[in-house]
């Protein structure tokens, strides 16, 4: 687990609520008047950043953060917590905390703690959540998942476990098929789009699964992808990550605070371009319909 710790208030939003420059003229006032009862404490799973590279993140927030110190003379003690795994993540939610962004899998492991309440989600293309692609070039003559068998496919993610191999987990029992590790000679994952649609393109990998956005931004910009590729099985939305806050505080006002910029970041150009980055619209408040989808998958 890493612990950052910053002096800037403002930086923390920048970084870590994925916002710039959308902050009301109430800032200063609010911020200082929360900061005198505790440090603000905001933690972050590794497993969340698929689609970017962290750099690219860290860079693009440096400059989102010197924009908000020169316009927001406000400073402020915070802390940073980036974790590795779901252990990290239930050890870092036993201390207060304002709020916890973790991978649908790792939140339903942390609602047995009793330590988190869900609020908000992503929403991408006027839906919560993510649709998934089963990919496959059409020269290979694959119609069907079952056509795989003894092939390579690589997955969009840092690792296995998260919302698209969970997926495909439950494709492969729909269907009465041997388990992924015994269907597929080889299962790689990548957390660039490029590194797993591009592959399948030139005949390295066999097969992919990505989301819907990251191949239709990919075709947008080569044309001539879309028309190699079939598209095997679409999955229905499914909830990728569930921001929480502390269950156990009782500063509602604290609360309504970092809630009202979440939710109106996409509202500013620069909170847009941050979204932009993360292949999000805005982030939305959560429902409980959303968690109930995502549990189908484990039937």
């Amino acid at each position: 687990m890493i612990a950052i710790r910053y002096k800037n208030i403002a930086a923390i939003f920048v970084t870590i609520i994925l916002f710039a420059g959308i902050v009301s003229s109430t800032f200063s006032q609010t911020a200082n008047k929360q900061s005198n009862d505790r440090i603000y404490r905001f933690i972050y799973s590794k497993d969340l950043f698929f689609n970017t590279k962290l750099e690219d993140a860290v860079a693009l927030t440096k400059i989102f953060t010197e924009k908000i110190r020169k316009q927001k003379n406000v400073k402020d003690n915070f802390e940073i917590v980036m974790c590795a795994n779901e252990t990290e993540l239930e050890e870092a939610t036993k201390s207060s905390f304002d709020f916890v962004l973790s991978s649908t899998s790792d939140f339903i492991k942390l609602l047995k703690t009793e330590n988190v309440k869900p609020v908000l989600v992503n929403q991408t293309q006027g839906s919560f959540g993510y649709v998934y692609y089963l990919i496959s070039r059409k020269d290979h003559g694959h119609n069907k998942l079952a056509d795989l068998k003894n092939d390579k496919l690589r997955i969009l993610a840092r690792n296995d476990g998260q919302t698209p191999s969970i997926w495909l987990d439950k494709l492969l029992r729909d269907k009465k098929l041997q388990k992924k590790e015994k269907l597929f000679k080889e299962i790689s994952f990548d957390f660039v789009p490029t590194n797993v649609i591009l592959p399948v393109y030139f005949k390295k990998i066999d097969a992919a699964i990505v989301t819907k956005t990251s191949f239709e931004l990919m075709c947008e910009l080569n044309p001539k992808l879309k028309k190699e590729f079939n598209i095997l099985e679409v999955s229905p939305a499914l909830l990728f990550g569930v921001l929480c806050f502390d269950k156990k505080n009782t500063d509602k006002e604290r609360e309504n605070f970092i809630y009202e910029i979440l939710t109106t970041m996409h509202n500013d150009i620069d909170g847009q371009q941050f979204l932009n980055l993360f292949s999000l619209e805005k982030i939305i408040p959560y429902k409980e319909v959303y968690l109930t989808k995502f549990l189908e998958l484990y039937n």
